[in-house]
């Protein structure tokens, strides 16, 4: 498949604005910056309105209906294994930071790192919904 560089550069400035926003929530919380506030309560109250949303359209244009149970277990399978692989590494090392830093405003232990199956570190959520949604998916069509 071709890519399309508009949709492309679309979801990278989509994709800059929720870190963006997620890193200005995390400044806010700690309270270091409190001559900010302002600032950051407006430009998170905008991001959030909108970042989101655009993303999720904007991937609607690439989605590619599956033609059956086998390639759609397929496409589960090779998800779990992009997306679960970077996962536990990026929550090892997030967890590993958040032990160095001094001013957290969530600390996540290493024992938190054992119920990652069940329990989100950070902000990685949404990969949950995700897996539960193509799960209930499978379930309800095949």
């Amino acid at each position: 498949m071709k890519r399309i560089a508009w949709l492309d550069l679309a979801k990278g400035i989509t994709i800059f604005f929720v870190v963006l926003v997620h890193v200005l929530e995390g400044i806010y919380k700690t309270g270091q910056y409190r001559q900010f506030n302002f600032f950051a309560e407006s430009t998170m109250g905008i991001l959030f309105t909108f970042v989101m949303p655009v993303f999720f359209a904007l991937s609607g244009f690439v989605y590619k209906p599956v033609s059956g149970c086998k390639e759609l277990l397929a496409g589960l399978k090779k998800k779990i294994i992009s997306l679960g692989v970077p996962y536990i590494i990026f929550s090892v090392i997030y967890v590993m930071l958040q032990q160095l830093g001094t001013d957290v405003h969530h600390l996540n232990s290493w024992q938190d790192l054992a119920h990652i199956g069940v329990l989100p570190i950070g902000y990685l959520w949404y990969l949950y919904v995700l897996f539960l949604f193509l799960f209930w998916l499978v379930c309800c069509l095949y």
